[in-house]
């Protein structure tokens, strides 16, 4: 759902800022022109995918604790370090693949 959300927000609120910045296009005099780079607005929208990729590798390391479902998983495997990296590895094919 968090990436889903991350990319319906931050192309939404690209395209609104695009068409916004587009509608006042011909009321800009020459040097606000000049001095306008339209790729840019839009780059700063990255921001939000970025804190939502932050959120979703916060649920994904704390959801178990919450629930309690983390003493199941440790009494299955009890070195800690491989369900961390087991997690970790699949945050991040997740995260590659929605940013790709």
């Amino acid at each position: 759902m968090t990436p889903l959300l991350g990319a319906v927000v931050s192309i939404g609120l690209a395209d609104l800022e695009s068409k916004n910045n587009g509608g006042g296009w011909s009321h800009l005099d020459a040097v606000q022109k000049a001095s306008s780079i339209p790729l840019s607005i839009n780059f700063n929208f990255e921001y939000i995918g970025i804190l939502l990729f932050g959120v979703l590798g916060a649920l994904v390391a704390t959801n178990e604790y919450g629930s309690g479902l983390i003493r199941t998983t440790l009494a299955a495997t009890p070195q800690r370090g491989l369900v961390l990296a087991a997690k970790a590895v699949l945050v991040g094919l997740v995260s590659f693949a929605l940013a790709w």
